[in-house]
């Protein structure tokens, strides 16, 4: 694989275009973020024993798990819940297309390209993940192997801490998208710890959103 630099304008677009072809263009975000995603690779980085890994696990059984472990009174988890919000109809755009400090988008964007034949194999290749809150690399195609067959969800970017996807089939009702959110919250739970608040508000976030986002500590 090897790192490009690209017009910041169409970055993503040229990702979403390619994320079914063998090369994928893969968004980095600014040349710092491809630094700490080229420092990554290669410490977890065993391609195909990532991916014979990623086999062995079923997604549905990775959720349940995950959830019953979950440390929570019944107070807790309505809280958690939450109440519909209802649909905010925005669409998000991609936050590695910006800069993290000022928000602006970025002139130049760093993109990897990774020859791979399933969008969700990437994780395996780039050795992402495995660290604190952040699912290992296997756990990683496991899950997107999965989005990927019932959201046709693609992974287009990812940089140390990031993972972005552009979803082309996302959820159009209100139970798919909080029955989404759930396993959204226990893949990142920062996207309800530190963000959205409730797994309500996520829920609504997802529905109809062609863009999803993913960020570990």
């Amino acid at each position: 694989m090897h790192f490009i630099e690209l017009d910041g304008s169409v970055g993503f677009k040229q990702a979403i275009e390619t994320s079914a072809k063998k090369n994928k263009v893969i968004i980095c975000g600014s040349p710092d973020d491809r630094d700490l995603l080229q420092d990554g690779i290669g410490i977890n980085t065993d391609t195909q024993s990532i991916l014979a890994e990623a086999n062995t696990l079923n997604a549905i059984d990775w959720f349940n798990t995950q959830k019953s472990a979950l440390p929570l009174e019944e107070s807790e988890q309505k809280k958690l819940e939450g109440r519909w919000p209802g649909a905010n109809g925005v669409q998000h755009s991609f936050a590695l297309a910006n800069d993290i400090v000022t928000q602006q988008p970025l002139d130049t964007l760093a993109a990897v390209i990774v020859q791979c034949e399933h969008s969700w194999q990437v994780p395996a290749y780039l050795g992402f993940g495995g660290w604190n809150n952040c699912p290992s690399p296997a756990e990683h195609c496991a899950l997107w192997q999965f989005w990927q067959h019932k959201y046709d969800a693609r992974i287009v970017g990812v940089s140390g801490d990031v993972i972005e996807a552009y979803v082309n089939k996302p959820p159009c009702t209100r139970e798919e998208a909080i029955a989404l959110a759930w396993q959204h919250f226990l893949y990142c739970p920062d996207l309800v710890e530190q963000g959205e608040e409730t797994i309500a508000n996520l829920a609504a976030a997802l529905l109809d959103q062609k863009v999803w986002f993913f960020w570990w500590d």
